[in-house]
């Protein structure tokens, strides 16, 4: 045991220290969640100084798993300050213990990097000249860059990449088990929302690791492992029908739709998912409701079909008037749900429902034309690499390198297909810019060196990738 602490230090500081502050919080009588906040936090920063990229992979995790909104509001500030935080320990940890950081950092801030940082100078000016400023802007935006860099910095090899979809799929299906159980134990609850608040944001957020799922299952060779993904994929897609999401369910039709026509997997597994997916729906689908929809027209004539494409149509026009008000600068940072009545251009619409159903709309609204213009950009130039790498990857005859290129586009494309429904400016939007970026870079890294190193690279351990 002293051998080890003597070979671990960095470790064995960690796990004192992480004593030491649980000692403090009993002998101060802190409340619970101090305790558990002081002592996860040490634990991730000895991970961070061991091993900085699974230090990542747990921040990936549980942004993933662990949404902000979910957590009560005398922790949401101390879960602020964590993540900050943990992404700064991280960043500092990577600087210090990565030989060729300089060049990395170059990496992540190349044209697609430069456009970023345009998209958040936009936001930042937007805010500071708002009627109403909001000086949390920074602190997420800091969070929002750092885990763009992070992803573009770590992430250069085909296992990398691998590892990060993983994790992503694996707090997907984990959260997706917890709606399930959470449909079969509370009957009462109705829609189903999981670690969110909000049930669309539920299906919305977890739809997006259904492409990782389908993608990983037909990468991975060994069978428990292929077997662990597909359920983690069926957990994602049955989180999507017990949310009873219009916006989920349109995104998810058209997701399964785009992996059936792409040609990435086999036509065989491609059968299969489709009579996967016909059974899934039947049996998880309640029968009242196939009960209330005697015909199509009645799926398109429910009335609360009908009053939420009448809020979109208000909304529409709202956002159009409050543009027009500010088409520079726009309104400000988190305005355009929390605006005057004023600035609404006298059209009647409850507030609170504005930043809820489009996230095109919230970005041309609260930074204008001076932030809308990169964020466009910024969505062609990521769409740009994740194909191009997946066409790399064709020409090359790599099938895993174009397997993960395309589950890192088609989840983008599930981000931006529900944008148009839902709020997501988010975190998790900056994450899943970075994914077809870093495939892309992937892709030319990998395919540009000979055979022989390709094997040596694709060969290394886990502890090697970690660190």
């Amino acid at each position: 045991m002293l051998e080890y602490a003597r070979r671990h230090r960095d470790l064995t500081a960690c796990a004192l220290l992480a004593a030491a502050f649980l000692v403090v919080c009993v002998l101060l009588q802190l409340p619970y969640y101090y305790v558990g906040l002081a002592v996860v936090g040490v634990i991730l920063l000895g991970i961070s100084l061991k091993y900085p990229f699974a230090a990542f992979l747990t921040y990936v995790f549980i942004v993933n798993f662990l949404p902000y909104a979910y957590i009560e509001s005398k922790t949401f500030t101390l879960a602020k300050i964590g993540g900050i935080l943990l992404v700064a320990i991280t960043l500092a940890v990577t600087a210090i213990r990565t030989p060729d950081f300089g060049k990395r950092i170059k990496r992540a801030f190349d044209k697609r990097g430069l456009v970023v940082l345009m998209l958040i100078a936009a936001g930042a000016v937007s805010t500071i000249v708002s009627r109403n400023p909001r000086s949390d802007f920074f602190e997420q935006h800091f969070q929002f860059l750092a885990l763009f860099v992070l992803t573009r910095v770590y992430v250069d090899t085909e296992k990398r990449l691998w590892w990060l979809l993983v994790i992503i799929l694996l707090a997907r299906g984990l959260d997706g088990a917890l709606g399930l159980y959470q449909y079969i134990t509370i009957p009462e609850a109705g829609r189903i929302g999981g670690n969110f608040v909000d049930a669309n944001e539920y299906a919305c957020y977890t739809l997006l690791a259904l492409p990782i799922g389908v993608y990983l299952a037909q990468y991975e060779k060994k069978k428990l492992t292929r077997i662990l993904f597909i359920a983690a994929g069926i957990l994602t897609f049955i989180a999507v029908i017990i949310s009873f999401s219009r916006s989920g369910f349109i995104t998810l039709a058209l997701i399964l739709l785009l992996i059936f026509l792409i040609p990435a997997i086999k036509l065989r597994n491609r059968m299969i998912l489709l009579f996967l997916t016909i059974v899934l729906v039947i049996t998880t689908v309640p029968f009242e409701y196939w009960s209330r929809i005697e015909t199509l027209n009645a799926l398109f004539e429910d009335e609360a079909t009908e009053r939420s494409v009448m809020i979109r149509k208000r909304q529409v026009d709202t956002s159009i008037r409050m543009f027009l008000e500010n088409p520079i600068f726009g309104v400000g940072y988190l305005q355009y749900r929390t605006t005057p009545e004023k600035l609404l251009g006298g059209y009647i619409i409850k507030r609170g429902r504005l930043g809820e159903h489009s996230a095109i709309l919230q970005v041309l609204v609260e930074f204008g034309l001076l932030g809308f213009i990169p964020f466009v950009i910024l969505i062609i130039l990521t769409f740009r690499s994740g194909i191009r790498a997946a066409k790399l990857a064709k020409l090359a005859g790599d099938s895993g390198i174009r397997l993960l290129s395309t589950a890192t586009t088609l989840s983008f494309t599930s981000y931006i297909i529900f944008s148009f429904m839902l709020g997501t400016y988010t975190k998790y939007l900056f994450l899943y810019l970075a994914l077809p970026m870093a495939a892309y870079d992937v892709a030319v890294e990998k395919l540009s060196r000979p055979a022989a190193a390709r094997e040596v690279a694709n060969g290394e351990d886990l502890g090697k990738g970690m660190v």
